[in-house]
C-alpha cells in the first residue's frame, strides 16, 4: 500500500496506462489507501483520491462507479469548502452523463467550466478536448473541428510537451471531420495521431485509432480494410482495457462483417459481445441487438429478426439516448415492411419522423443559443475596451457621454438585428422540412382511403421510405449549415470539389410524390460522366431544395420541369427552368432584394416566402453567380453559375 502523497500520485498516474490485470491490482492499492484516510480530517487528500479512482473508471466505462464517487466527492467539497476541487468533480460527472449519452448535458456542465478557466490553463486542455467529442455526438461538428484546432494552436505555442493530450486531439479531430465527409482528412489526422502513439509508447490510444479508423473506413464502404484494423483494436482492447470495451470491439467487428455479408462470422462475434455485457451496459446492448436484427432481416431469419429488434427497441425506450431510440424505431419500421405489414411500419416510420423533428428542435435551439452566447460575449469585449477608454477621456469632457449613448444605441441595433437574423434562419429551417413530411402525409392518405391499386402503393411505401431517410440526412445537413454560418472562415474550410449531378438528384427526390401529384413532366439533362465544381454541398443543396420547391409550387398540372448542369467555359452552370407563373422584372427585384411575399401555388400550396429568397442570397457566401430569367405567365429559369476550381 502506498505510503505518502508522492506515491498515490505515481500510482493515480501509472494505473490507467497499465495492462488491465495490473491496474485492476493497483487500484486495489489505492482502495486500501482511501481506506486509511479520515475524511472529516482530511478531506481535501480523500476527494483527491476519489477523483483519482473516478479516471480508473472512466478507462473503464463503469459509469455508476463514476457517478457514485463523485457524488461522495461533491458532498465532501462542499461541507468543507474545497473550491480548488469542484471543478475537477464537475468535470468527471460530465463524463459520465456523456458516456450515458446524455451529451448536450454535459456539454452545459463542460461549457460552463471553462468560462470559470483561463485558456491554456493545464484543466482547460482537458475540458476542451471533452467538449470536442461532446460537440460531435451531437452533430456540432464544426464548433468541433474549430476547438480541435484552437486546442492544438494552444499546445503547439505553450506546451509542446503535452503529446498525450495531442494525441487525444488529433484523435477527436478526424472524428470531427468524418461526419463532415472529410473522409481523407480524417485518415490523414488519424495517421498522425497513431505515429505520435507508436512514437511516444502510449499503446493503451491505439486502440482507440485502430477502431475509429475502421470506422472511417466502413463509411467508405471499404469493408475488408477496416476488418483488418477492427482486429488490431480488438488485440489492444483485450489488453488494455475492460471487458465492456472488448463486448464493443466484438459489436464493430460484428456490424462490419455483416457488411461484408460474412453472416455466420458476423452473428459470433455479436453474439460474443450479447454474453459479454454486463446487464448495466443497457445502452450497448439494445445497439448489439439492432444489429443481430438488420443480420438476420439480411438472411431473411424474420423471427429472430423480431426477437431482436423487439429486444433493441424496448431497451432503448427505457433510456435517455435519442440516436438509440431513432435507430431502435427505424429498425423496427424496417422489420415490418420487410414482412409486407405496412400498417404496422408506416405507424413506427410516422413516430421516426417525430422523433427526429424533436431532436432537430433540441439541437438547432442549443445551436442558436450557443451563437447567441457568442455574439454577446464578442460584444461585451468590445464594450468593455470602449468603455475603459471613454472613461478616462470623459474626465476632460462630458460631450463623449453623448457619444457613448450613441455606441450602446448602436450595439443594441446590432444585437436586436442578430436576434431577427436566428428567427428567419429558424423559419428557413422548417420551410426546408415541411416540404418531405407533407409529401409522406400527403402518400399516406391516399393509402389509407384506397385511392391507388396494389403497385402504386408498394411504389409509395418506398418512396415515403427514402423520403424520411433522407429528411433525416437532411437535419445533419441543416445543423452543419448553421454551424457554418457561425464562422466567416469555415465556410471556406468546407469548400471542395464536389459532383453535382449526385445534388440534384437527391434533392428531386424530396418533391418526387409533389410531381407525381401534379403529373409535371421532370426532365433532368445531366453530363453521364458528372459534373464537377467547387462548392460546400450542403449549403448549395439547401439552395437548389428551395429553388426546385419554388418551381414545383407554381408549375400547373401537367406542367414541365427542366434542370440541366454542365460546364460553361471555367464555371459549372445549373439551370432550373420551369413552365408555371413567371416573374415580372419588378418581382425580380423585390426577390433579389429579399423584399417579395409569399404567394400560393397553383394547387393554392402555403409558404412562407422565407425559403427562396433568404437561401439566395447564401450563394454569394459560394461565390456563385445568379440570373433569373423570366416573365409573366412563361415560366422562370434560374441559372447558378459556380467555379469548376479552387
Amino acid at each position: 500500500m502506498p505510503k505518502d502523497k508522492k506515491e498515490i500520485d505515481l500510482l493515480l498516474d501509472e494505473i490507467c496506462s497499465l495492462e488491465r490485470e495490473a491496474a485492476l491490482q493497483k487500484y486495489q492499492e489505492v482502495e486500501a489507501y482511501l481506506k486509511s484516510i479520515d475524511e472529516d480530517e482530511n478531506p481535501g487528500e480523500y476527494v483527491r483520491v476519489l477523483l483519482g479512482m473516478a479516471k480508473f473508471w472512466i478507462f473503464a466505462k463503469d459509469i455508476d462507479k463514476i457517478f457514485s464517487l463523485m457524488a461522495k466527492a461533491e458532498v465532501l467539497a462542499q461541507k468543507y469548502d474545497l473550491h480548488d476541487v469542484m471543478l475537477n468533480i464537475k468535470s468527471a460527472t460530465a463524463v459520465a452523463y456523456s458516456m450515458k449519452g446524455d451529451n448536450l448535458k454535459a456539454i452545459y456542465i463542460w461549457e460552463e467550466i471553462l468560462e470559470e478557466l483561463e485558456e491554456g490553463d493545464p484543466m482547460w486542455y482537458n475540458v476542451a478536448n471533452n467538449l470536442v467529442i461532446a460537440y460531435s455526438s451531437t452533430k456540432q461538428f464544426t464548433w468541433a473541428v474549430d476547438l480541435s484546432y484552437k486546442v492544438l494552436e494552444f499546445l503547439d505555442q505553450k506546451d509542446e510537451d503535452n503529446k498525450e493530450l495531442r494525441i487525444s486531439i488529433l484523435l477527436n479531430l478526424a472524428n470531427a471531420y468524418r461526419p463532415l465527409k472529410k473522409y481523407e482528412k480524417s485518415l490523414e489526422v488519424y495517421a498522425e495521431a497513431l505515429n505520435l502513439a507508436k512514437e511516444q509508447k502510449k499503446d493503451y490510444y491505439l486502440s482507440y485509432i485502430y477502431i475509429n479508423i475502421c470506422s472511417t473506413l466502413s463509411e467508405l464502404h471499404r469493408y475488408e480494410e477496416a476488418l483488418e484494423y477492427a482486429y488490431k483494436a480488438l488485440e489492444y482492447h483485450e489488453k488494455y482495457f475492460s471487458v465492456e470495451h472488448i463486448a464493443e470491439t466484438y459489436t464493430i467487428i460484428g456490424n462490419t462483417l455483416l457488411q461484408c455479408k460474412r453472416y455466420e462470422e458476423a452473428e459470433e462475434y455479436l453474439q460474443r459481445a450479447l454474453e459479454r455485457f454486463s446487464k448495466t451496459n443497457e445502452a450497448q446492448i439494445a445497439n448489439t441487438h439492432l444489429n443481430m436484427g438488420s443480420l438476420y432481416l439480411e438472411t431473411e431469419n424474420f423471427a429472430k429478426a423480431f426477437e431482436h429488434a423487439k429486444k433493441g427497441y424496448d431497451l432503448s425506450q427505457s433510456l435517455e439516448v435519442a440516436q438509440l431510440k431513432v435507430n431502435a424505431t427505424r429498425m423496427m419500421g424496417d422489420y415490418y415492411a420487410r414482412i409486407g405489414n405496412y400498417k404496422e411500419a408506416t405507424k413506427y416510420y410516422q413516430t421516426l419522423d417525430d422523433m427526429v423533428e424533436e431532436q432537430f428542435k433540441e439541437l438547432s435551439e442549443k445551436m442558436i443559443s450557443k451563437q447567441e452566447a457568442e455574439y454577446l460575449r464578442r460584444k461585451i469585449e468590445e464594450q468593455g475596451e470602449s468603455y475603459r477608454l471613454k472613461n478616462i477621456a470623459l474626465e476632460a469632457s462630458n460631450i463623449l457621454i453623448n457619444m457613448q449613448s450613441k455606441e450602446l444605441q448602436k450595439s443594441n441595433n446590432e444585437l436586436h438585428s442578430s436576434l431577427e437574423m436566428l428567427n428567419r434562419l429558424i423559419s428557413v429551417i422548417s420551410h426546408d422540412v415541411r416540404g418531405p413530411v407533407a409529401s409522406s402525409a400527403a402518400a399516406l392518405r391516399m393509402i389509407l382511403n384506397s385511392e391507388i391499386d396494389e403497385n402504386t402503393k408498394q411504389e409509395l411505401l418506398k418512396h415515403m421510405l427514402d423520403t424520411l431517410d433522407s429528411t433525416a440526412d437532411l437535419l445533419t445537413e441543416i445543423m452543419i449549415w448553421i454551424e457554418s454560418r457561425s464562422y466567416t472562415s469555415n465556410i471556406i474550410r468546407l469548400m471542395r470539389e464536389v459532383d453535382i449531378n449526385p445534388l440534384i438528384k437527391e434533392v428531386v427526390k424530396l418533391y418526387k410524390t409533389q410531381i407525381i401529384q401534379k403529373q409535371i413532366s421532370l426532365k433532368l439533362d445531366l453530363r453521364d460522366e458528372g459534373c464537377l465544381a467547387f462548392t460546400e454541398p450542403n449549403t448549395l443543396k439547401i439552395v437548389l431544395r428551395n429553388i426546385l420547391s419554388n418551381a414545383v409550387k407554381f408549375t400547373p398540372e401537367k406542367g414541365e420541369i427542366r434542370v440541366f448542369c454542365g460546364y460553361d467555359q471555367d464555371k459549372v452552370q445549373i439551370r432550373i427552368k420551369d413552365s408555371g407563373n413567371g416573374l415580372s422584372q419588378e418581382e425580380i427585384k423585390q426577390l433579389l432584394n429579399h423584399q417579395i411575399r409569399s404567394q400560393s401555388g397553383t394547387f393554392q400550396e402555403i409558404g412562407m416566402g422565407l425559403g427562396l429568397r433568404l437561401s439566395l442570397g447564401y450563394l454569394k457566401l459560394l461565390e456563385a453567380d445568379l440570373q433569373i430569367e423570366s416573365a409573366p405567365q412563361q415560366g422562370a429559369e434560374f441559372i447558378i453559375s459556380i467555379q469548376r476550381k479552387q
